[in-house]
């Protein structure tokens, strides 16, 4: 039934990572428990001590109250405004901004931070007398790495914080839309805004791909002009849980320059009864856009129709194209704004921490101007590699789409091109991909991200390729003349 079949399946890879970071923290702790001697234990002492002057030596510093200000006045601007005049529009507006704006700014605060202290350690000598202390360089790094990314943390929990203070006082301020009962913000009269606010725009759902009554559902349903489609779930009423189903469009058109696809027909209901919902609308090209029915109008269990109708005048006439895996589907609850926020919260923690063990390692090496350039590398870097593999593997799958004597040939005369792609791909996965899991705002449109998801994310960034590039900075720091 449609609780089991919207459940998303668990990658093996995210779990098998999830298992190794987990037994990783906890083999790290047992080596530093039982290092002969006591080293262990006393590496960590060091490495928490100076740990705690760099967070005290990061909060003095006038770049972490620039930051905080321009989230504030990034998150004001967006909470004064209209978005699209709806209470549901001005939230996800104001969430959107804000953790966009605070990734962006997170990650500029902990690179000028790490990148600033070292050097200007060396450059004063500070660092001639740390290097006389029974301290080891790599603790020294790892102490300061440890202090910047825990006050690039203190922004990210006031950010957090800040967002959802605004987003509670949304319903504060009317409406200058009028909207009506499928549109977002849905329910009953004598339910508070927040409460309607809450259950039609502050939840991700879990999703399922329609069904067809006949044969498999294809990876592209055209709709041409004057036609109809009717898309197909399965629903079980008392899985609602007294909380609004959403059917989320996400279409595109032959109209490609219009960004709206006008005048198109939508209906629900159940087979042989009378449809729920029956008007034209128009919805945003190729982004997605939701109606939500609540408990009170699925009134039974059953199999949902939802048909879709291009336009037929002239003037609005043109084709609806459907993609399988983002064009109608059906999502039940799966997190409210606080969970949302808390995995915002460790994908911020979760740059933050990358940037700051990458860029510490090699600020005692590289100048101050050379470090920033690399942070700013690793984020641009990152973005542009994860934009190319999807570009890469959209090839692929138009590759396989082909028919057999076409694919035959391509295999034949393109053997090369397949290795040289392979080793392009290869390269850019070693560039962290700070988006990773969605990034901070991806329930924005949304998208459910497991817990799986976010360990997979910390085991291979975090982890992986962090101490992966931070370790040659490291090394390289280790046999260069400071403070000998």
């Amino acid at each position: 039934m449609f609780p089991a079949e919207i459940m998303p399946s668990y990658d093996a890879d995210q779990f098998n990572a999830a298992l190794a970071l987990i037994w990783g923290c906890v083999g790290m702790c047992i080596l530093f428990l039982v290092w002969p001697g006591g080293q262990g234990r006393r590496l960590a002492r060091q490495i928490f001590a100076l740990g705690v002057l760099g967070f005290r030596e990061g909060i003095r510093q006038n770049v972490l109250w620039m930051m905080f200000s321009l989230s504030a006045i990034a998150g004001g601007l967006a909470y004064f405004s209209d978005a699209d005049g709806t209470h549901s529009g001005r939230a996800r507006l104001i969430i959107e901004t804000s953790l966009s704006i605070g990734e962006v700014l997170g990650a500029s605060l902990i690179v000028l931070l790490s990148a600033f202290s070292v050097s200007r350690e060396i450059e004063s000598r500070i660092m001639y007398t740390l290097g006389t202390k029974p301290v080891p360089r790599v603790g020294i790094l790892a102490g300061k790495a440890l202090g910047f990314w825990c006050v690039q943390l203190v922004y990210a929990v006031v950010l957090i914080l800040f967002t959802a203070a605004l987003v509670r006082a949304v319903p504060l301020r009317p409406e200058t839309r009028q909207t009506d009962k499928f549109s977002g913000n849905t329910g009953d009269a004598s339910v508070s805004s927040w409460e309607k606010l809450h259950r039609s725009t502050l939840f991700t759902r879990r999703y399922r791909l329609p069904e067809h009554g006949e044969g498999a559902t294809p990876s592209l349903a055209i709709i041409k002009a004057g036609e109809q489609r009717t898309f197909e779930f399965e629903i079980e009423r008392s899985a609602l849980n007294r909380e609004a189903l959403e059917i989320q469009f996400h279409l595109a058109s032959s109209m490609a320059f219009n960004p709206l696809i006008p005048d198109m027909l939508v209906r629900m209901g159940y087979a042989g009864s009378p449809p729920i919902l029956e008007k034209t609308i128009s919805v945003a090209q190729d982004r997605p856009f939701s109606i939500y029915l609540e408990d009170t109008d699925v009134a039974e269990s059953g199999r949902l129709q939802v048909t879709l109708g291009a336009s037929k005048e002239d003037k609005y006439k043109t084709s609806i194209l459907v993609s399988a895996q983002h064009g109608v589907r059906a999502g039940l609850p799966a997190d409210g704004l606080v969970g949302n926020l808390s995995k915002s919260f460790v994908l911020l923690a979760l740059q933050g921490w990358i940037l700051a063990l990458i860029t510490t390692a090699w600020s005692g090496v590289l100048s101050f101007p050379v470090t920033v350039a690399l942070g700013l590398l690793m984020v641009l870097g990152g973005e542009m590699s994860r934009q190319a593999l999807l570009l890469l593997d959209s090839n692929s799958e138009t590759l396989k789409n082909m028919g057999p004597a076409a694919m035959d040939a391509t295999n034949a005369a393109s053997e090369g091109v397949k290795a040289m792609t392979a080793y392009i791909v290869l390269l850019l996965k070693i560039l962290p991909d700070f988006r990773t899991a969605g990034g901070p705002a991806a329930f924005i449109d949304g998208n459910f991200i497991s817990g799986w998801a976010i360990a997979y994310a910390a085991f291979w960034m975090g982890v992986v390729r962090a101490f992966g590039w931070a370790i040659p900075g490291a090394l390289s720091f280790q046999g260069r003349e400071v403070g000998k």
